[in-house]
């Protein structure tokens, strides 16, 4: 992220700089209590991982994502809607930004619904899997940003956007790909 204020601030519009800001602020207001719920269900999706309890894996890893998106959209939606309101609680100067603080909402509830998908990883100890894949985000990221940088804060947080689709892509092939291999193995449980 500082990268690309760094590329908003280069751009020399101060207040499309503090549009991204507040917009990303409003980012991780949304995505807190699905953080916290994904943090809720590492112990026990590490433990049917390991277990290799493929139908509780399956199930938590489903019900870790339907809760963090539940989490997100209500306050993503709020946010949303009422994104005018709260960018003229900043000033008057930032109404006109509300598109930014709008499209940070819908990518925010993006973003929740992956949480469960990098607790998967780091279940599995595949560490490197969720470096590369959030790598490739921050490059995607970066990189879009330098092309949508004409369109200010709403550029950057489009750039977020491409960046967690590209994310959210890779975390749903990696999932389906767990899921796909209980069929290749054995549950021991049974």
């Amino acid at each position: 992220q500082w990268t690309v204020q760094s590329i908003v601030a280069r751009a020399g519009d101060a207040g499309e700089l503090a549009l991204f800001g507040v917009a990303m602020q409003w980012f991780h207001i949304v995505n807190f209590l699905p953080a916290t719920i994904a943090r809720a269900f590492m112990p026990m999706l590490t433990d049917v991982v390991s277990d290799k309890d493929h139908g509780a894996s399956r199930r938590l890893l489903l019900a870790g994502a339907a809760a963090s998106v539940m989490a997100a959209v209500p306050v993503a939606l709020a946010g949303a809607l009422l994104s005018p309101r709260i960018m003229g609680l900043y000033g008057p100067q930032f109404v006109g930004g509300h598109a930014a603080l709008a499209l940070a909402m819908g990518v925010a509830v993006l973003h929740a619904g992956q949480y469960s998908v990098q607790q998967l990883i780091a279940a599995r100890a595949h560490m490197w899997t969720g470096i590369a894949m959030n790598a490739t985000m921050s490059a995607i990221f970066v990189i879009a940003a330098s092309v949508l940088i004409p369109y200010g804060a709403v550029g950057a947080i489009g750039a977020l956007a491409i960046a967690y689709f590209v994310q959210a892509v890779w975390a749903m092939s990696y999932a389906g790909a767990f899921v796909r291999s209980f069929a290749q193995e054995p549950n021991e449980r049974l």
